[in-house]
């Protein structure tokens, strides 16, 4: 407000502002317009054993966070950590920490496997991941990589995504090696863990009954690529802390709709699955749409 009411008095103060005003005809009022506005509660955060928070007015709860327990914490049992002999005294005591300060939030981490690797070649960690991994056993693969590299990063994630289907997170050494950040890192990193292994981190008490919020995204291939992926997600319960997600490809000149029916009817088998009924209302997020798409928004 002191801004905008600043710029206003420079206009106004100028007389070549003004001056080009009244040449198009306009005038700026000396003051703001007043309006009302509504003003809503802040929310109030939904945690395990029953505690809640409030978020406060500016909706932050970070002090609430490695306090408080997580809604649905996971387990890890089975899990393998992969990094360099260099970086394995790093490595332990950020390990350490990882289950002192998951313990904090309901989770229990068991000691994992660790390999160590004489160097970081991307081949040595995508070796020792086929070697280690054990299917419908192995629950996570950590790898925490000296320094950061697209290359590496992704073959690792294609590998256990395609390959070796399995959770898995990729840390750069620099990450944990500061032992002043390295308590906050490693509450953030844990509640990745959380995420990514199907737990429930908090909640909001969300009104109405039988809600599905769904989301789509496409991913465009190279230029020439006669192909997309569709990215959707649903959420399975009234919380929204549950999700199913799926991909789908979508070929050039076949129509959007044909696609999102696809990936909608597999979401809402899921969601019957979950809750023994249908939802009563479906709320879809699209990345952006344009005017004319809104009738085939409308009409799908």
């Amino acid at each position: 407000k002191v801004s905008l009411q600043r710029f206003i008095n420079d206009i106004l103060n100028s007389v070549d502002a003004r001056s080009e005003l009244e040449n198009w005809g306009l005038e700026i009022d000396t003051s703001l317009l007043q309006v009302k506005g509504r003003c809503l509660e802040p929310e109030t955060i939904l945690w395990g054993g029953g505690a809640s928070g409030k978020a406060g007015e500016k909706a932050n709860f970070s002090s609430q966070i490695g306090r408080e327990k997580l809604l649905a914490p996971c387990d890890i049992r089975e899990w393998l950590v992969i990094c360099t002999r260099r970086d394995e005294p790093i490595v332990s005591r950020f390990l350490q920490l990882l289950m002192q300060e998951s313990s904090k939030i309901g989770m229990r981490i068991s000691q994992p496997k660790l390999a160590s690797l004489a160097n970081d070649s991307t081949s040595n960690y995508l070796n020792e991941i086929r070697q280690q991994f054990r299917a419908n056993q192995t629950e996570l693969i950590m790898t925490i990589c000296p320094t950061s590299r697209d290359d590496r990063y992704n073959a690792i994630k294609k590998l256990c995504y395609v390959e070796s289907p399995v959770a898995s997170q990729v840390i750069n050494t620099p990450t944990i090696r500061n032992e002043k950040k390295l308590r906050s890192v490693t509450q953030k990193i844990a509640l990745q863990l959380n995420a990514k292994l199907g737990g429930e981190l908090w909640a909001l008490e969300i009104p109405g009954k039988g809600l599905m919020v769904c989301g789509i995204d496409v991913c465009h291939g190279p230029i020439g690529s006669k192909s997309s992926q569709m990215g959707f997600v649903a959420s399975l319960n009234q919380r929204c802390t549950r999700w199913y997600s799926t991909t789908h490809k979508h070929h050039e000149g076949q129509e959007l709709a044909d696609t999102l029916r696809i990936c909608l009817t597999k979401a809402l088998h899921k969601y019957h699955r979950e809750n023994h009924s249908m939802p009563d209302l479906i709320i879809m997020y699209h990345y952006g749409v344009g005017d004319g798409a809104l009738p085939v928004v409308a009409g799908y």
